[in-house]
């Protein structure tokens, strides 16, 4: 699994979504976040994920 090839890693939290326009939101990034490790996977890449943008994980895991 991603996450347990470092469980030493602190996540961070991807904060103010809920007061973030959609368009805002759509195209943030957070370093650290979830979405950065996903990203930083060549599995997931290879598979389609875009960048590490909320919106593309958005898109991606739904």
């Amino acid at each position: 699994m991603l996450l347990e090839r470092n469980p030493e890693r602190c996540i961070v939290a991807f904060p103010g979504t809920e007061y973030m326009t959609l368009d805002v939101r759509h195209k943030g990034q957070c370093v650290g976040s979830a979405l950065s490790i996903a990203f930083a996977d060549p599995v997931l890449r290879a598979q389609g994920l875009k960048d590490d943008t909320y919106g593309e994980a958005k898109r991606f895991f739904e």
